[in-house]
Order: C-alpha cells, then sequence, then structure tokens
C-alpha cells in the first residue's frame, strides 16, 4: 500500500513503491502534475507544519525533504542511514508524522518500534512495547496523542504526549479489526482505521477520541473503491 498526503489545500502527494515516486494531483480537479518525485523503494510521506512534504525510502532506509510547490529536494538526506548499529537508522521506514514540536515519528516495520528524530533530523530515541509488532502507519490526534497501526496484533496502540508508554486504544478491541494497516484523524477529531482484510472485504472503521466503535465508513464489498488511502486527516481513492 502507498501512502498520501495533503499539502496544503492544492496538491495531493501519493508515494508508489512500484514505480519507485511520489506522483503529485491537483487536489481540485484530481490531474496530475509533472514531473514526479523519483525515489526508489519509496515507502511514508508525511507533510511539516511549514508545508514541506517528507518522504522515506526503504533502499536505504532514509528520508528526504521536498518543496510542495515544485517537488523539488531540498537539501540532502533529512534522516540518513549510518549503517553503525548505534540506534540511530530507522531500518523499515512505513508510515510517518509530525508530532505539535516538529519531531518526525515513523514506523519501523522492521524493528517494530516507532523512531523519533528532532527537527534536524537526529534520532532522539523509539517508542516500544511488548505489543508493538510490525507497526505500519501512525498519526497524531488534535491533542498531541499518537496513535499507531499495530497489524500483527489486529489493533491499534496509543502514546500519550508521543511518549512512552503505548497502551492498547479501547475500541479496536471491539471494532473487528483483522489486519489494520494505515490511520488517520478527520475533521470531526474521530479515528479512521483502514481494514485491509476482513471478512467482507477491506474496510474503513470509525472510532471516537474516547475509544468506542463508531462504526463502518466505508466498505470496499459495497463500494466502487479499488483503493483508498489514508493519511494527514484526509481520504483520497485511487483506481
Amino acid at each position: 500500500m502507498g501512502s498520501s498526503v495533503w499539502a496544503g489545500t492544492t496538491t495531493l502527494f501519493v508515494s508508489d513503491g512500484v514505480d519507485d515516486a511520489v506522483h503529485r494531483f491537483d487536489a481540485t480537479t484530481g490531474a496530475a502534475i509533472s514531473p514526479n518525485v523519483s525515489l526508489l523503494s519509496v515507502t511514508g510521506v508525511a507533510t511539516a507544519s511549514n508545508g514541506d512534504v517528507y518522504a522515506a525510502s526503504s533502499n536505504p532506509s532514509q528520508v528526504y525533504r521536498y518543496n510542495s510547490m515544485t517537488g523539488a529536494q531540498i537539501g540532502g538526506p533529512f534522516v540518513t542511514f549510518n549503517g553503525q548499529n548505534d540506534g540511530h537508522d530507522v531500518q523499515g521506514p512505513e508510515g510517518m508524522a509530525f508530532a505539535p514540536n516538529g519531531n518526525l515519528y515513523i514506523a519501523d516495520v522492521t524493528e517494530s518500534n516507532v523512531h523519533i528524530y528532532d527537527t534536524a533530523g537526529n534520532s532522539v530515541g523509539a517508542l516500544t512495547s511488548p505489543e508493538l509488532s510490525q507497526p505500519m502507519d501512525v498519526a497524531f490526534s488534535a491533542a498531541g496523542d499518537l496513535y499507531v497501526v499495530n497489524p500483527a496484533m489486529a489493533d491499534v496502540l496509543v502514546s500519550v504526549g508521543g511518549t512512552q508508554p503505548l497502551a492498547e486504544f479501547f475500541g479496536t478491541q471491539t471494532g473487528g479489526l483483522v489486519n489494520p494497516s494505515a490511520l488517520t484523524f478527520g475533521p470531526d477529531g474521530k479515528l479512521y482505521v483502514l481494514d485491509s482484510s476482513t471478512d467482507g472485504g477491506p474496510a474503513i472503521r470509525r472510532y471516537t477520541a474516547g475509544g468506542a466503535y463508531d462504526g463502518t465508513v466505508v466498505s470496499y464489498a459495497a463500494s466502487s473503491f479499488s483503493r483508498t488511502i489514508l493519511r494527514s486527516g484526509r481520504m483520497g481513492s485511487c483506481t
């Protein structure tokens, strides 16, 4: 699954690991914007508060920064891979999100943690938990709490303020998650989770901020969507 972010209200950025590119689309018309951003083995994308777009690659495991208007790369790698086994590297970057303080949180599917980098791209630690296994995506609520998709355990974990400890988000226990793979907060403040495999096919499930299951929003078995991508408080559809 690719990932997508909105840069302001004008441009949608969608990562494509098959084409090794980040595609850009006009937010109003859906028309493709050229050129694409070329990035080998691209995975997660995120938008900083200043509008810059960040994209992760798994080959090597680094994060790059781009101008959201032109798609041009800004400087060298923002998060570098040093291969020193000193705790700096993110080994398997997937979904990313910026905290209110500007730190970048990256779901590391290889190390089964959430790696944290400061505004200069320096490693400042990682969130871990015995319950966290192969996380695929992260998102911050309006209150500044971090939510982590935990597909191997078929649930979502939450970290108050983006710090330890990670605890199970109550609603996902009763919400019927099977293989959650992405999540985002909507403008209504509710949490939307993409469940990639359910008995009725992929579905988007909604939860209140208090953790209560609030129904299935989209069921692929009953819709014409072939693919839906969640990220950054918005939903985009690709066919």
